[in-house]
């Protein structure tokens, strides 16, 4: 063993053991004297911690462990581990040179000669890379997991003999407790689920699953229903299904069942309120047909108003009286053609039937086609909705 004032032996200088410690490049070995002082350098030491022989050797072997450390007194109980146990192996934190810190694993073994400590022999190989990427893995992990569980729908990834991993959303989908319910052949826990065709209602084979399908290396989008293990209830999901391929050869799937259940319910009440709305309108075209049939075949003037009084409808019998074209009948109020001597009055009563809502019965002389005025009884009378408005 060096002692602390010992400098680097060139190589042709040194005895074999210091050549193979030399050429050892990728671990940092050093001993440590009975005071508790590094006593010898390989080149792995500069390497790893930073610190060339002069500025190492000698120094107190306390030296190279973090202040937390120190203080907790770690260096003392390697050593003292190291002599009742015949080693002390750790994997922590040394001091660089620079101030920065490097994760290795260290093993100190004491050194014997006939039998008696004369010190101590630290191996030192740097795993501050692994860390380093072990935590960024275990970082990437942590990140794809709140990816997996933020996820609204049912997310599956497996394979022929079951599935892998779900997230909680797709557990609760299908009412089971835990993962390992569906790590079993897909057959199994599609029986235990009723798959079903949405549309048909029609229960699913095996080879009909979409997962089983993503299997064959189809990508598959699919509506089916599934039954709550827990619940009973009955969901109709779209379940898009995709193969997971790894060297040309299909290694799972991955599926994501999205819960459509209440769109399909408001696509089926739509359909419902616009066959309704279709119904209604043709009955109502149809009892508008019935009404001009029956406006058409009685010899006296029929003609509709909204309720602003703004004309809607004449029948043939206006036209044949009063000698109006279409266009000019609609263009002015059906009382263009009452008598002048009458107008003002009649206006009066029209108005306030409008207004009210209340029917509207006056004698009154109408111009005819050869501008003779003939007497005439008006009747008007309100059209009203179910609430009581008037409509026309």
């Amino acid at each position: 063993m060096q002692s602390a004032t010992s400098t680097k032996l060139l190589p042709s200088e040194s005895p074999p053991c210091d050549l193979l410690l030399a050429s050892v490049s990728d671990y940092a070995i050093f001993s440590v004297g009975l005071d508790e002082r590094i006593a010898s350098w390989n080149p792995g030491v500069e390497r790893i911690l930073g610190f060339d022989m002069d500025e190492f050797v000698g120094q107190p072997f306390a030296l190279l462990f973090t202040p937390e450390d120190r203080a907790a007194g770690i260096p003392e109980q390697e050593i003292r581990d190291a002599r009742v146990f015949g080693r002390a192996a750790a994997r922590r934190e040394y001091r660089r040179k620079n101030g920065t810190r490097a994760i290795v694993e260290s093993i100190l073994t004491p050194i014997l000669d006939a039998g008696e400590i004369i010190g101590f022999a630290d191996v030192l190989r740097d795993d501050t890379q692994q860390q380093r990427l072990l935590e960024e893995m275990t970082l990437r992990a942590a990140e794809l997991d709140a990816i997996f569980e933020s996820i609204p729908d049912g997310l599956y990834v497996g394979d022929l003999s079951g599935v892998r991993d779900c997230n909680a959303r797709g557990l609760e989908m299908l009412g089971f407790e835990h993962r390992g319910q569906l790590n079993r052949r897909v057959a199994e826990v599609a029986r235990d689920i009723e798959t079903r065709f949405a549309d048909s209602d029609e229960l699913m084979n095996e080879e009909q699953q979409p997962f089983v399908r993503a299997l064959a290396g189809e990508q598959v989008i699919e509506e089916v229903k599934t039954r709550n293990v827990r619940t009973g209830k009955i969901t109709i999901v779209r379940s898009a299904a995709s193969p997971i391929w790894k060297d040309g050869v299909v290694a799972g799937a991955v599926a994501i069942n999205t819960d459509i259940t209440e769109q399909r319910r408001a696509e089926k009440e739509r359909a419902r309120l616009l066959a309704d709305e279709r119904a209604a309108r043709l009955e109502a075209e149809a009892r508008e047909k019935d009404y001009r049939f029956l406006a058409e075949s009685i010899p006296e003037i029929v003609w509709t108003v909204n309720r602003e009084g703004v004309s809607q409808y004449y029948n043939l019998r206006w036209y044949a009286y009063t000698g109006l074209s279409a266009s000019e009948s609609v263009l002015r109020p059906w009382h263009q053609v009452v008598a002048p001597d009458q107008f003002d009055a009649f206006l009066e009563r029209w108005t306030a039937a409008l207004n009210s809502g209340a029917t509207f019965e006056m004698e009154l002389r109408l111009r005819n086609s050869e501008g003779a005025y003939c007497w005439h009884l008006c009747r008007a009378l309100p059209q009203r909705q179910s609430d009581g408005t008037v409509t026309r």
